[in-house]
């Protein structure tokens, strides 16, 4: 795409908004979040804090390398529009982004606690009977963490930018094992997709066709045939079912008689 900030005017500011908060950028409520599951990981396990922030470096620069590829550089979507420019989508669709980037950037102080005295960590108590842990840290612990969590967004960000705002592809930098996103995709599709695909047209072709739908028509085809060859004693005349009574009373009397003698 590329250069697309001044074609939609609505969902750039919100993007951008949507961008630094999955950065973790301060004061956005990304932040906020992802601060409190750092903090907690710290007061369990170091090493899976490291991972952590590794992540948070990571997720920061490929959001930036999103934002960047996508708003800025250079006009790469006329290569597939077939010069139509792009437009905004309708208020169906931009009215929830406004709603989400407003509660991005007011979301983060619902719960300081010059503001919330009441902490909404235990707002779902009372529906799951449970409330997560926190780890308690010193003052100096927290603002060191927050430092911690600010710079690494801080990295992630400055990396993408420097490394793709003249720039739409490197091979260097997204060679095929990443450009496959680890061929993640391709073993899910071989594993599950298309084993699921082959059960899903069986169900159709087979199961539906012959089972499911074979069935009822099988059914219904057996009563439509015996219905016929019952029609064929039915003629309506009462005198026909009358002499059929008295045969069948006849019969009866016969062999009460039989037996008798």
């Amino acid at each position: 795409m590329g250069a697309l900030q001044r074609f939609l005017p609505l969902t750039f500011p919100t993007f951008l908004i949507g961008w630094l908060t999955i950065s973790g950028i301060p004061p956005f409520a990304g932040f906020w979040s992802k601060g409190d599951v750092l903090t907690n990981v710290f007061a369990h396990d170091k090493a899976l804090w490291v991972l952590g922030v590794v992540t948070a470096i990571l997720t920061a620069y490929y959001m930036s390398r999103l934002f960047v590829l996508t708003f800025r550089g250079t006009e790469r979507f006329r290569e597939v529009t077939h010069g139509h420019d792009p437009h905004e989508s309708p208020w169906l669709m931009t009215l929830p982004l406004v709603v989400l980037a407003v509660l991005s950037v007011l979301g983060g102080v619902l719960d300081l606690p010059w503001i919330h005295h009441n902490s909404l960590a235990g707002f779902l108590s009372s529906t799951f009977g449970y409330v997560a842990p926190i780890g308690a840290q010193s003052t100096f612990s927290q603002w060191g963490l927050a430092i911690v969590d600010i710079a690494a967004a801080l990295i992630g960000l400055a990396a993408a930018f420097s490394i793709w705002r003249s720039r739409s592809e490197d091979e260097k930098l997204t060679p095929p094992f990443l450009e496959h996103v680890w061929y993640w995709d391709d073993f899910y599709d071989a594993t599950i997709g298309r084993p699921l695909e082959k059960v899903a047209q069986f169900s159709d072709t087979v199961v539906e066709d012959r089972v499911i739908d074979g069935g009822v028509m099988g059914i219904a085809h057996g009563i439509k045939r015996s219905a016929e060859g019952v029609r064929k004693i039915q003629s309506g005349f009462v005198r026909h079912y009358a002499l059929a009574m008295a045969l069948g009373v006849a019969v009866i009397v016969v062999y009460l008689v039989a037996r008798a003698g």
